[in-house]
């Protein structure tokens, strides 16, 4: 090793922290000479192979730490084993347990990573369709629940193990977690898989040292290859581990039988090998042919090793996409790492922006006039790609110029050189500049909408000093109160139309148990509080509409008999007021996202922010029904998988660009107003 790379050892195993972010890492590398990434990634990865570190640069989550003290993971993870709320679960846990259990200061900034390093040992798996729980396979029922099984015309496979180490059933229901029936359908020592009509039952019996599936259905020789295949991976990472695949003979006795008789594949492949290819049946003393024996349970005929057939089938291909989208949505709540840009623009239109790159200043020049006559177009509906590309770009050139544009030009090149993202938080001092439509920002040198471009996240920062409120875990589903509000003296709403467009966006969602969707017929403002105070909502979805007059915000309510009873943007607040539980707002409404002229906070999305919502979005162009569908589908399924707020809007932008096209402006149309500097609005949410 060389000395350079001793150096850098002594340091890590002399360095009293349980881990380290990779950035310390690489300064820690640098002050001992070494100044190489490539080398720093390297040795690292050597490092890790030894044991000295875990450092698991492949994994979307952990490559940002180097865990120093690998004991620190392992103690993390046996505090969830040995937890007697799991363990009286039967294995299943939740993120709300995991932040009681890793409450301790060394665990607590970490429980992210520590949940990923169990799913990476394969000693947990995430339960598809209830986000943010999971399951410990060790901790499951011994008892076998009760199912009923076709027993004719089954395929049967043993594996026979002289020393049958632990945890190789609790692995393959990690890795097959997606296709386990019902999700309920596995206990300790089994599980029942289930795909494309066919049936898998897995079991293993420990004290006879054997694993014994048996599978029937339509596709049964494809999902016997999927169920080996993995068993195969898993048999390969034991060292020098001794076992019998036992291949059950097809006579005309044994064929169809539970207890044919069995012969070692080792067996068969000698028999091949030497040129014989018929074996007599012990049992019927009839004599089969070793192709057709081997060909049945479709496993490689020729071959001692056990190296993997790496031609996988069709479902084996099936499973990874599947258990990959199962982890997926892990992996999205946790590998959202940004960089901070912030751009503040005071009264006298001055521009502060700081970043990690440090801060800088300027003015902003505007022609108003030019954008007046832009903004004018785009209200009338009349746009173009053109226009709305001149427009941004103007925008863009007066918030960003000169040193301004270069530091955040740094800002993304260092952060996609950490395979990090930018959130891009805009603070505006005067209600005149707060009221353009940034969201169209257009840097001409990318060629891309600041506002729909999925490697920033864009919003308008509502910089208050409110305390932060506690966060608490979220249990699935999603749970959505859904307003539309159409008074009887008002242009009418289609109100059943409007709420068939929700419903039909969500409807998938609904169904697979993410989201919930209740609907509140009758808007009056006691109907809303009584509706608020009986169930905890997530979100208010408001339809309706929105009044800007006299430099004030309304929104439209009903009153007794129908009519309009019209809300000013405070009093509207004030339905959320102390309301821990909601943490966003969405205003589909035509003028919902305009700020007031003459007071910063009194347009209606500032100012529930201001009350404490952390998040509102908001409409500052009237929206198209096919727009509105899109927007609810792709928002509201990006905010189930636990993405930050500021995310979700962002690629739900993006969505509706490739959509709808970016001659129109409904990609722009939604606004983001937040408090919550990280965009989480709730935890897990």
């Amino acid at each position: 090793m060389p000395k350079i790379w001793v150096r850098v050892r002594l340091a890590l195993e002399n360095d009293s922290r349980n881990y380290i972010s990779q950035s310390e890492y690489e300064q820690l590398c640098r002050e001992n000479k070494l100044s190489d990434r490539q080398d720093m990634l390297f040795l690292s990865r050597y490092l890790h192979d030894l044991g000295v570190c875990l450092h698991f640069q492949d994994d979307a989550i952990l490559k940002h730490y180097v865990i120093l003290k690998p004991e620190w993971g392992t103690t993390a993870v046996y505090k969830v084993l040995d937890n007697q709320t799991v363990r009286k679960n039967l294995g299943c846990f939740s993120q709300e347990n995991l932040v009681e259990i890793w409450f301790d200061s060394k665990y607590a900034q970490m429980r992210d990573e520590l949940l990923q390093l169990m799913m990476r040992f394969k000693l947990c798996y995430p339960i598809p369709n209830r986000p943010h729980h999971y399951i410990a396979p060790q901790l499951l029922d011994v008892n076998q629940p009760d199912y009923t099984w076709d027993n004719k015309n089954n395929l049967i496979l043993r594996y026979k193990y002289e020393f049958m180490p632990k945890g190789i059933l609790t692995r393959f229901i990690v890795e097959t977690h997606p296709w386990i029936e019902q999700q309920n359908l596995v206990w300790r020592s089994g599980v029942l898989l289930s795909a494309y009509e066919t049936r898998a039952e897995v079991i293993e019996h420990y004290n006879q040292r054997e694993i014994k599936i048996r599978v029937a259905g339509n596709r049964k020789k494809e999902l016997l290859t999927v169920v080996t295949h993995e068993l195969e991976k898993i048999h390969q990472s034991f060292e020098r581990l001794q076992y019998d695949t036992l291949v059950p003979c097809n006579c005309t006795e044994c064929e169809g039988s539970s207890t044919p008789h069995t012969y070692t594949l080792k067996k068969l492949r000698k028999y091949l090998n030497a040129g014989e290819y018929q074996v007599k049946c012990d049992e019927s003393f009839k004599m089969v042919d070793v192709r057709r024996l081997i060909d049945d349970v479709n496993l490689p005929p020729l071959g001692e090793n056990r190296k993997l057939n790496h031609q996988s089938t069709l479902l084996q291909q099936e499973l990874k996409l599947d258990r990959d989208e199962s982890l997926s949505s892990v992996v999205d709540q946790h590998t959202m790492n940004y960089q901070d840009f912030q751009v503040l623009v005071t009264e006298d239109r001055k521009i502060r922006v700081s970043s990690e790159q440090g801060e800088e200043q300027d003015d902003l020049r505007l022609e108003m006039s030019k954008i007046n006559l832009a903004l004018k177009l785009i209200e009338r509906g009349g746009t173009d790609k053109d226009l709305l590309k001149t427009l941004g770009g103007d925008l863009y050139q007066a918030l960003f110029p000169n040193n301004i544009n270069g530091q955040l030009r740094a800002t993304m090149a260092g952060a996609e050189a950490s395979d990090y993202n930018v959130r891009l938080r805009l603070v505006f001092e005067s209600p005149e500049l707060a009221a353009l439509p940034w969201e169209f920002l257009y840097d001409e040198r990318t060629n891309t909408f600041l506002g729909n471009n999925t490697q920033t996240v864009l919003s308008r920062y509502i910089d208050i000093p409110l305390k932060k409120r506690e966060l608490k875990a979220r249990n699935s589903p999603l749970s959505i109160l859904l307003v539309i509000s159409s008074p009887t003296n008002l242009p009418q709403l289609d109100v059943a139309g409007e709420e068939r467009l929700l419903r039909s966006a969500l409807a998938k969602h609904v169904e697979a148990g993410t989201i919930q969707l209740d609907v509140l017929p009758e808007p009056t403002r006691s109907n809303i509080n009584q509706k608020l105070r009986k169930k905890p909502y997530n979100i208010f979805h408001f339809i309706g509409h929105g009044i800007f007059e006299n430099n004030k915000g309304y929104i439209s309510l009903v009153d007794d008999n129908g009519e309009e009873k019209r809300l000013d943007d405070e009093s509207f607040a004030n339905f959320f007021l102390g309301n821990s539980n909601l943490g966003l707002a969405v205003l589909n409404s035509c003028q919902g996202a305009t700020v007031s002229n003459s007071q910063a906070f009194a347009g209606i999305a500032s100012n529930l922010v201001r009350r404490g919502i952390p998040a509102v979005v908001a409409m500052q162009y009237s929206i198209k029904d096919t727009t509105a569908k899109l927007f609810a589908d792709e928002f509201y399924r990006t905010l189930a998988l636990g993405w930050p707020v500021d995310a979700a809007i962002q690629t739900t932008r993006n969505a509706i660009s490739q959509e709808v096209g970016l001659e129109e402006r409904d990609f722009a149309t939604p606004v983001l107003y937040m408090r919550a500097k990280d965009g989480i609005i709730m935890s897990g949410l």
